[in-house]
């Protein structure tokens, strides 16, 4: 007994650096939900409707934007899923470029198992209109998009305070109520090319990686923190994102050095760096709102999160955004290979955050973002004959600047 209650305190701190390293991520950052075909083809639905309410209604230019953004969303999809409803991607497709006027050539359908061309990632949608306008604010209004220009660079600083408390089989775990030492990683980013469609590419740095010292937590956790985070200097990512700041692809490269531990946990947390705040695709003014819903996958766990922004003021291309966050998870089974012979359930995931930017929108990141977080986790434990609750609780306060 003894043992296994070793092995689950030791899962706790390890549980709890997991939920760290996922508020690391997205204390200053925002994430990019995974494609879906099936809620992909929801989307382009809902644009044609909505282009078809346009037509009805004499807007001939703005349906036909609709329809071309559909049209452009289905051809991606197409070409990212093949064998997905064929018959019925072909018939929108012609119905759609039928539409269009002047009409649009039908690309040849792809063959299963092809990667998509060159042309076709060119035409996955910029906006993909995962964005859910709540109010247009009022006047004036504008289209918000970022446009940097190719070869700006910027550094930021982030830094992120912690602290975590945690609870097995109903008792505080030894070290509960920990907070982590203050880190602070150096990051630079530099945009390599603007697409036609507004499309960003950019490569990212870290460059440096930075622990307060702060007596009173554990020796292994902080072993694991530093371990961990050390890992991090010289990782270079590629990525590209929208104009509309939503995150399209990011590859990572670790440093040659890199654990094998590190490497797994950078590629399962990738979609999570993503450094701008989803912007509408109507034009707004001070006072809009906006949803978007996403969800982050790490660590074998998928979460649900909801962003709610609201635009507080514009002017020129500054503008500042307030936001406030909610996270939730079904239950789910997690695979850890870190941690052989613990069966681990994940039972519910709760979170909430609140946040601000201020965001030149001539810049790919903000100028100076802050956000607070919370996350909680219920879990069951299985080790051997003996079963176990645990709990987790995390909370965050991430700072963001950059020049």
């Amino acid at each position: 007994m003894k043992n296994a209650s070793g092995k689950m305190i030791h899962l706790f701190r390890f549980t709890a650096w997991t939920l760290l390293l996922l508020l690391l991520a997205i204390g200053s950052l925002n994430t990019a939900r995974a494609s879906d075909p099936d809620d992909d083809f929801v989307t382009i639905s809902s644009l044609i409707a909505a282009g078809d309410k346009l037509s009805s209604d004499g807007q001939a230019d703005l349906a036909r934007a609709k329809y071309m953004d559909a049209y452009n969303q289905l051809h991606a999809l197409q070409q990212t899923n093949p064998n997905w409803n064929k018959a019925i991607v072909t018939y929108r497709l012609k119905d759609l470029a039928a539409r269009l006027n002047p009409p649009v050539t039908l690309p040849a359908a792809p063959v299963a198992g092809s990667k998509p061309t060159a042309a076709a990632n060119a035409a996955a949608p910029s906006s993909a209109n995962q964005v859910k306008l709540l109010s247009p604010g009022s006047e004036p209004r504008a289209t918000l998009r970022l446009h940097p220009a190719v070869g700006d660079k910027q550094t930021a600083t982030i830094t992120t305070k912690t602290k975590m408390d945690g609870m097995i089989a109903g008792k505080p775990i030894p070290g509960g109520g920990n907070h982590i030492p203050p880190v602070t990683m150096t990051m630079t980013m530099e945009v390599k090319n603007v697409a036609p469609n507004g499309d960003i590419t950019f490569t990212q740095t870290y460059e440096d990686v930075q622990i307060a010292a702060e007596a009173g937590i554990p020796p292994e956790l902080a072993e694991v923190i530093k371990a961990s985070l050390t890992n991090l200097t010289g990782v270079v990512g590629t990525g590209r994102t929208s104009a509309q700041g939503i995150n399209l692809d990011l590859q990572i490269k670790p440093p040659a050095n890199a654990s094998p531990q590190f490497v797994q946990t950078m590629n399962q947390m990738k979609e999570s760096f993503q450094f701008s705040k989803p912007l509408p695709d109507e034009p707004v003014g001070p006072g809009a709102k906006w949803e978007y819903r996403n969800k982050i996958s790490t660590q074998g766990m998928t979460l649900n999160q909801t962003i709610t922004s609201e635009l507080v003021s514009l002017k020129d291309n500054q503008i500042v955004v307030n936001t406030t966050l909610a996270y939730a998870a079904a239950n789910q089974k997690i695979s850890n290979p870190g941690m052989p012979g613990v069966k681990m359930e994940l039972v519910s995931v709760t979170g909430s955050g609140t946040g601000n930017a201020t965001h030149d929108l001539s810049r790919l990141l903000p100028s100076a973002s802050k956000q607070d977080a919370t996350i909680e986790m219920a879990m069951t434990l299985t080790h051997g004959q003996q079963k176990q609750d645990m709990s987790t609780k995390v909370q965050t306060s991430t700072a963001l600047e950059s020049k």
